[in-house]
């Protein structure tokens, strides 16, 4: 694969050659309901460090091979080609930015590690110049 970028598989951590991006609708589902709930909950009171701490996870963006994926049967999923590059990236982010779960999910976190900002084990990441 050519690409501006590389996605990294987070079973074997190599890189993403076929394979997907993708998010679970079990999440879709759930977190926004949960998010809901929790925000107006913590807005009839002071926020208190115990409500920070309740409040729901994000929506996880997941990376795998074809052979490492789990079962995807009820998944929204994007092929890595359609976001190996700068542009396939930016269009993506912009699709999704119309899905009412999109605020819920750890995308900014994938933009992130795609600009090279996140210390943690990144999905995606900017291919160094020269590599292939």
């Amino acid at each position: 694969m050519s690409g501006e970028l590389m996605l990294v598989c987070q079973k074997c951590k190599r890189e993403v050659h076929q394979g997907c991006l993708w998010v679970s609708f079990d999440e879709i589902r759930t977190l926004p309901v949960l998010h809901k709930h929790w925000e107006e909950t913590c807005a009839a009171s002071a926020v208190t460090l115990e409500a920070l701490g309740a409040a729901p996870d994000e929506i996880t963006w997941k990376v795998h091979h074809d052979g490492c994926t789990p079962a995807l049967e009820d998944a929204y999923s994007v092929e890595v080609r359609q976001v190996a590059t700068w542009a396939g990236l930016s269009r993506w982010t912009a699709h999704l930015m119309a899905k009412n779960w999109f605020a819920c999910s750890d995308w900014d976190e994938v933009l992130r590690e795609a600009a090279g900002e996140s210390t943690e084990a990144p999905r995606i990441v900017a291919r160094v110049a020269g590599a292939a």
